[in-house]
């Protein structure tokens, strides 16, 4: 490492990670975090910059990063790693990093140049703790950076009021910004939602039987803003929902991993699942006629569940996990689907519970909408989705994860 100046120049050694570590940031526990940093030019693999939550120097456990690898832009991170566009020196890398929730996990925005290239709403492995930067490149990789800086992230609010038709404010509506904070109106049908990032954001509001309802905002850092919601009550989609006749081996198809112990049997009229560490299990149903080009609906019951995870699953059926994911796992609820993770910070599972996916039909370019429900609340939606084929009838699946659980029912419903 050589200080030229304002300038700090580093070339790392083969399979190593060289480079300049910060302190601790010290408001990282409590606030939100800005860290960017500017390279002037590399050579080699790539020039990252990263944020760690590790317990000092050489500890990598936690941490998420973003820069320039082979002349592309990178973002590295849990589950979440993205490729963008050809970059060029110089570049500006930012990360801004939320305030951490109660779970610990914050949201995670990555940037180069200027240019938003991925958001992680809740990320687990940057911890609770104070956060440090670090610069370097991977390997033996020649990095010259011009300045770093680092200073606290002033996070926006969001409040408002759900009413209806006739100006009554509605309680329990489910207020969803970004997929990063959430929460149900009171009884005078007000929300806040705080820890948000500034710039456009997309807000989500519903309720088990009134209509969805959507609406685009824009927040300033350091600034409350006000969205408001009328909402009204639906009238009958039109679905059709059919029992599974039985819940026998003939109609479904055992998906699992590992050689320890795991089964799926009926007892008492339902479906125990049960798996051991490392021996997650999933049962798929045939194909839903008719659900590869309309919207469709799959409704579970779950009575008893003790351990890690258990999952809804919807997609083709050809692998154990779906292409929409909606579980419970260590008490509180997830949800996934083309490698977007959202995780809630709340943990009030409560047994028995109803989960619900509504899928939208297909859209011309082929994606669809995905609507997550929990208890008949609307909990989260993804635009979008982009890996449910059209044309290709969907399989739902029952999946258990070192646990036992037990679901009493499954519907399916396709809008004809």
């Amino acid at each position: 490492m050589a200080d030229r100046g304002r300038r700090a120049d580093a070339q790392g050694g083969e399979d190593t990670r060289y480079g300049l570590l910060s302190d601790p940031i010290p408001w990282s526990a409590e606030q939100g975090t800005v860290i960017e940093a500017k390279v002037e030019r590399w050579r080699g693999t790539n020039a990252l910059l990263t944020l760690t939550g590790g317990s000092g120097p050489g500890d990598f456990s936690h941490f998420c990063e973003v820069g320039i690898e082979h002349g592309r832009a990178q973002v590295w991170a849990t589950d979440a790693s993205v490729t963008g566009g050809e970059v060029h020196a110089p570049a500006v890398l930012r990360m801004v990093a939320g305030p951490p929730r109660a779970d610990g996990r914050r949201f995670v925005d990555f940037y180069v140049n200027g240019t938003l290239l991925q958001r992680i709403p809740a990320y687990a492995d940057l911890g609770a703790g104070p956060l440090r930067a670090f610069i370097y490149g991977w390997g033996e990789s020649e990095t010259a950076w011009d300045w770093v800086r680092a200073y606290p992230a002033k996070a926006a609010a969001l409040e408002g009021t759900a009413r209806d038709a006739d100006g009554v404010p509605v309680e329990g509506v489910w207020v969803d910004a970004l997929g990063i904070a959430g929460a149900c109106t009171d009884g005078r049908g007000r929300y806040r939602l705080a820890g948000l990032p500034a710039g456009p954001a997309r807000v989500v509001a519903g309720r088990a039987e009134w209509r969805l309802v959507e609406r685009e905002t824009t927040l300033a850092a350091g600034q409350v803003a006000t969205a408001d919601f009328q909402v009204e009550r639906a009238p009958s989609q039109g679905l059709l929902f059919d029992d599974f006749p039985t819940l026998d081996e003939a109609r479904w198809i055992v998906r699992r991993i590992g050689t320890g112990r795991c089964d799926a049997r009926i007892e008492d009229g339902a479906l125990a699942l049960r798996s051991e560490e490392g021996n997650p299990i999933a049962l798929w149903s045939a194909p839903v006629a008719g659900s590869g080009d309309a919207e469709v609906a799959v409704e579970a019951r779950i009575s008893q569940f003790v351990g890690e995870a258990v999952t809804l699953h919807v997609g083709s059926g050809r692998r154990r996990h779906g292409t929409v994911d909606w579980s419970l796992r260590d008490g509180s609820l997830q949800a996934r689907s083309d490698a977007r993770l959202w995780w809630p910070a709340e943990a009030r599972i409560s047994m028995p519970c109803d989960l619900r996916i509504v899928i939208s039909a297909p859209d011309g370019q082929g994606r669809r909408s995905v609507g997550l429900w929990y208890n008949g609340l609307l909990r989260h939606t993804f635009e979008g989705i982009e890996s449910l084929t059209p044309g290709e009838d969907l399989a739902v699946g029952l999946g258990a994860g070192n646990c036992s659980a037990k679901w009493e029912w499954v519907v399916v419903g396709v809008k004809r």
